[in-house]
């Protein structure tokens, strides 16, 4: 007897995510053959065994000579050419379950899902209509994705989401009721690396605010940026993601500004899995995006959940209305004005406080979340074995 095949299609390396490479491992561990097509770049191998699941990654060749055409028309292309890859990998490896995640990949998977009579699972991790766009393409772009969005979501089996804000907008624009999986890491397995003291360079008894990922603009650094000046214990912050040389010049001049130059330090990235760990010794997180879209208002992001699994409290902006619910009602953190004198504030009272710490962390696992996410797989389209159970052991 043959296991029950499920492709997931991503439009990236699938190195870094950790929602494709979690629900992967989850269906795996529950008796299902899993095979993520992913996105090749020049630095993976096109094929991977992981814990449970296979990565295959499909290689989109010529768009080297395409470089000079704007972003969002090099984006649009080489959705395109993974397209007819994925399609030509769906017919030969003949799966049960075509999971999409995001809606760059739901019209190649429903199109195959309908020629295999597959299965279809359509997994949003974002407002994909309401994403942040500029400039007239991405905009035009976006619209047309809002078409094929509403065309095709009903004709999913099962509807995933990562936040309910964003489950109840499915609801009332589309009829469909998704199943609501948070981005929530797999509980840390090791101490290393960390403490972020020790990262960072600092001392073990330094109070640090902790930023992880990209430092782009509309994350809310420059507004920590222009609180430090206002904390007497002199908070460090440590910024810890890929970043480049222009990307920390920026903040290091904007720093200068505000005569805390001395107080910012930038660590590289860790893997997915060594954030928690990378995390621990902070005296406070942030979730400080601004809320420049609904997609952002009503995110749900695993940066948060990091902080809040290595017992770190967590700054989060108001506006940020799931975030800001979940920190307020489950005491995760303190919510915050988009002004100096807020954060400093609230940084300040977190850091004077002998009991800031999260309690109760297992309450934030992958293994735990995840249990919910393969019930409603096994209810579809049952497996060999049941692994529901041990999922929460672990």
């Amino acid at each position: 007897m043959h296991l029950v095949r499920v492709a997931m299609l991503v439009m990236n390396p699938c190195v870094t995510d950790s929602r494709v490479r979690n629900e992967a491992w989850s269906l795996g561990k529950a008796g299902y053959d899993v095979r993520v097509f992913a996105l090749a770049d020049e630095s993976t191998p096109m094929t991977s065994q992981e814990d449970g699941y296979t990565i295959e990654r499909l290689r989109v060749r010529g768009m080297a000579s395409a470089a000079w055409l704007p972003w969002p028309v090099r984006k649009a292309l080489i959705r395109r050419a993974y397209s007819k890859r994925a399609t030509t990998a769906l017919v030969h490896w003949k799966p049960s379950v075509i999971h999409c995640h995001d809606l760059e990949t739901l019209a190649v998977g429903a199109a195959s899902s309908r020629d295999l009579g597959s299965g279809l699972v359509y997994d949003s991790h974002e407002l994909w209509r309401h994403r942040q766009a500029s400039g007239v393409l991405r905009s035009i772009g976006q619209a047309f994705d809002g078409i094929t969005e509403r065309r095709l979501v009903t004709e999913a089996d099962l509807t995933v989401t990562v936040s309910q804000g964003i489950a109840d907008w499915f609801s009332t624009i589309y009829g469909v009721e998704p199943l609501v999986v948070r981005n929530v890491p797999r509980k840390a397995r090791n101490d290393s690396p960390g403490p972020i003291q020790t990262l960072a360079g600092l001392s073990s008894d330094a109070r640090v605010i902790a930023y992880t990922g990209r430092p782009i603009p509309h994350r809310g650094i420059e507004a920590v940026i222009a609180a430090l000046p206002l904390l007497e214990m002199r908070l460090q912050l440590v910024i810890i993601g890929p970043s480049t040389e222009a990307e920390r010049v920026r903040i290091l001049e904007l720093a200068e500004g505000f005569g805390v130059a001395d107080r910012l330090h930038f660590v590289a990235p860790v893997g997915p899995d060594e954030v928690v760990s990378a995390l621990r010794g902070a005296t406070c997180a942030m979730a400080m995006t601004e809320p420049t879209c609904l997609s952002h208002r009503l995110s749900l992001p695993n940066k948060f959940f990091q902080a809040v699994q290595a017992g770190v409290p967590v700054l989060v902006r108001r506006e940020l209305s799931e975030i800001a619910s979940l920190a307020q009602h489950e005491s995760l953190g303190v919510v915050v004005d988009n002004d100096p004198v807020t954060i400093a504030r609230a940084a300040k009272s977190i850091a004077a406080s002998e009991n800031s710490e999260v309690r109760d962390l297992d309450r934030y696992t992958w293994e735990r979340e995840a249990k919910q996410f393969v019930q409603a797989y096994l209810a579809r389209w049952p497996s060999q074995s049941s692994g529901v159970e041990t999922l929460a052991d672990k």
